[in-house]
Parts: C-alpha cells; sequence; structure tokens
C-alpha cells in the first residue's frame, strides 16, 4: 500500500502502490484514496479514477496531499477542507518520459523519470523546479522501490543545499548534492567497508538539526550507521540476529521493522523486541514524541516515555513518587490503612519528597488524559 501520514497527529492517507496486484476485495483501494484520522477513523473517500499508477504520495508543510503518478501528473490535494484536488502535468520537466519513482517530503517533491534524470520540485504553487542530475545507472523499475529515495533537507545537509541519496542497483549508491552525482562505493575512507547491493536504505532523525544518521543494510547480518552529513566519518556496524528488516526507523532509538515485530536498538547496542501482531507487515513513521505502527487491522502508537515515568509507572516499582501514586489511590479508594500509609510517607527525608513530588508533576505535565493528569497533580497534595 501508499500510505502517506500528516505529521504530529494528523490525517492518514492510503491507496494502492504502483505495480501491485489488488486482490478483487480490495479493489476500492485501487480506484479510491482513503483519508483516516491518526486512530485510524475514516475521514472521507476521494474517487481516483486515473488509470497510471500513483508512484508516491505525502503531505506537505501546508497539510496539503501530493499525489504523484507514473503518468507525470501531481495532484495536490487539500484533504482538510472540501476535498479540493488541483492536478499539473510535470511531464514536460522531464524529458515528457514517465516517472520511474518520486518522493514527497515537507518541503519538496523528488522525481526520477525512467530515463534516470533526477528533478526536485520546491514550490507547487509556481511549479519552481530545479534539476538536480542525471543518474548514469540502468536500474529495474520493479527493484526501486520508493522508500529508497532519501531527501536530506538544507538545513541538515553539510553542502547547505538539498541532498538526495538513491541505491544503485548492484553496487553502493548515488549521493547527489549542488548539481552532482557521487557514487559512493565504499561506506566510509576510515573503515573502508565495500557496499555491494544495499537491501536498505534508512534516514533517521536526531535531536540535532545538522546531524543526522544513514543507516545501510547491504547483507543478511550487519547494519552500517554513519553521520549522513559527512561520508568520511566512522562507520557503526551492528549485528542483526533476525535478519534483514523490512524497514528501519526511529523513535528515539534506532528501530528495525520487521513483518509481525519491532526491534529497538539501544545506544549501547543492546536491543528491546516487541511483538506486533500483524498479517501483512508492519508500516512505521516516525514522529517528534515516537512512532506510528500501521497494520491491516490496527494503528498502534510508540512513545519516548521519560524514565521519571517508568518510576511512577512500572510494576512493583520501590521509587517514592510511585508511593505517592499508591497512596493517594488509597485515600480516594477510602481504604483503612490509607492514613497510615500517608503518615509513613510523610516522615521519609524533605529532599526526596520534594524530588519525588517534581517527578509527578513533570510526568503530569505530559499526559495527554486529563483525569490522570488531574490525579497525579492531586497526588502532589499528600506532601504539603
Amino acid at each position: 500500500m501508499n500510505i502517506a501520514v500528516c505529521p504530529n497527529g494528523g490525517p492518514i492517507a492510503i491507496t494502492a502502490r504502483a505495480g501491485v496486484l489488488v486482490e478483487r476485495e480490495l479493489k476500492e483501494l485501487r480506484e479510491n484514496l482513503f483519508v483516516l484520522t491518526a486512530t485510524g477513523c475514516l475521514l472521507g473517500k476521494i474517487p481516483w479514477q486515473n488509470n497510471s499508477p500513483v508512484v508516491a504520495m505525502g503531505f506537505n508543510k501546508e497539510e496539503k496531499l501530493i499525489v504523484v503518478e507514473r503518468n507525470g501528473l501531481v495532484s495536490t490535494v487539500n484533504a482538510a477542507e472540501i476535498w479540493e484536488i488541483k492536478i499539473k502535468n510535470i511531464k514536460s520537466f522531464i524529458d515528457e518520459c514517465e516517472v520511474k519513482a518520486a518522493k514527497v517530503v515537507s518541503d519538496s517533491i523528488v522525481i526520477v523519470s525512467m530515463k534516470n534524470k533526477v528533478i526536485m520540485i520546491k514550490d507547487t504553487v509556481e511549479w519552481k523546479v530545479t534539476e538536480m542530475c542525471l543518474l548514469y545507472a540502468e536500474r529495474n523499475i520493479a527493484e526501486f522501490l520508493i522508500d529508497d529515495i532519501i531527501v536530506i533537507s538544507k538545513k541538515c545537509s553539510k553542502s547547505e543545499t538539498t541532498e538526495i541519496i538513491i541505491p544503485d542497483q548492484t553496487l553502493g549508491f548515488y549521493w547527489i548534492y549542488s548539481g552532482k552525482s557521487v557514487h559512493v562505493t565504499s561506506l566510509t575512507p576510515e573503515n573502508n567497508v565495500p557496499l555491494g547491493k544495499i537491501d536498505l536504505l534508512s534516514l533517521i532523525p536526531t535531536n540535532k538539526e545538522s546531524v543526522q544518521i544513514l543507516a545501510v543494510v547491504f547483507d543478511e547480518q550487519n547494519l552500517y550507521i554513519v553521520m549522513s552529513n559527512d561520508i568520511k566519518g566512522r562507520a557503526i556496524k551492528l549485528k542483526m540476529d533476525n535478519g534483514i528488516p523490512d524497514s528501519i526507523s526511529y523513535c528515539g532509538a534506532i528501530t528495525l521493522i520487521y513483518q509481525e515485530e519491532v526491534v529497538i536498538v539501544r545506544p549501547d547496542s543492546s536491543t528491546v523486541e516487541m511483538e506486533v501482531a500483524s498479517k501483512n507487515g508492519i508500516k512505521a513513521f516516525a514522529e517528534k514524541d515516537g512512532l506510528r505502527l500501521f497494520t491491516s487491522d490496527a494503528v498502534y502508537f510508540l512513545e519516548v516515555v521519560d524514565s521519571k515515568a517508568t518510576d511512577v509507572f512500572m510494576l512493583g516499582s520501590k521509587a517514592l513518587s510511585s508511593e505517592l501514586i499508591k497512596a493517594y489511590q488509597d485515600f480516594v479508594m477510602r481504604n483503612a490503612n490509607a492514613e497510615e500509609t500517608i503518615s509513613e510517607l510523610m516522615k521519609k527525608d524533605e529532599e526526596e519528597l520534594l524530588g519525588a513530588v517534581r517527578s509527578l508533576i513533570s510526568v503530569g505535565s505530559r499526559m495527554w488524559n486529563c483525569a490522570f493528569q488531574k490525579f497525579m497533580f492531586k497526588a502532589c497534595l499528600l506532601y504539603t
């Protein structure tokens, strides 16, 4: 499926992916574009009767849906209001041939033509087009997946221009910037890691705007990580016991997405494995505060949790902040030993109690559920 997700809890758009056979029962996906809420509720269904397959789609910074078709038509859909659709034919920009692959990001659209011409569209109002380069590569269309194209924004790139990364069919990848294309065949000069056919590429955002991480998988065992704005930097090698993942994403740590499993790789290379029930695989999208996971049956949100929240809510926690919550719960439930429990807690060191209260305020201020937030703040009143 083609899935586009608007950031920060925005809408989701779904339609059939180009070149993929759709079962008769799912024919409606081929003929329509569905728009859902962040929790998977249907907002609307847009008839999509064009004969050309959808190659890529995504939301821009104005939260409008951009749909790129094989025949060179680019549609701008106002998914927030009246489903207004504006269509532009871009074939004149790519020598009148069809679109091989495309990637839609918040501030631009990258198009690769059947003749391997790469262009970037920065403005979908006046249609300002920048010709990036011509790739001298033979690449089978069926092997060229939409997720293969990586776009590094101007503010995050070392060259201070928008950069594009596209894998080659048999050897390494192309690094496109400032109108030129560099064929990268080894990961870093320092490690001298030769690149063969790359199975998976992923760009992982970090907290620093000037640095992003490029994760490269090109064999069955190892994941190589390098700073994407410095190709001469040192590569980090991680062994993957579960084989090649379907995709790589980020939720405060590198996350490997498999058919029915999500594996989180901590900075110390240790892993946390989580099973996710899915018949047809998992699609992941990174958000600022976590990771949205899509299956054919449900939408999940994997949230980055403050360590203080773990102290408060983890089963069997001995943290004083957790004890305050339990004591207040006993008080609300009018348990017989509530007063004795609170009295014992108040005998604790004053600095420890103050730290526990600060933890509850910190965790409570990040909670979406108003009832839970109110409960936590009232628990702080025990200290006063």
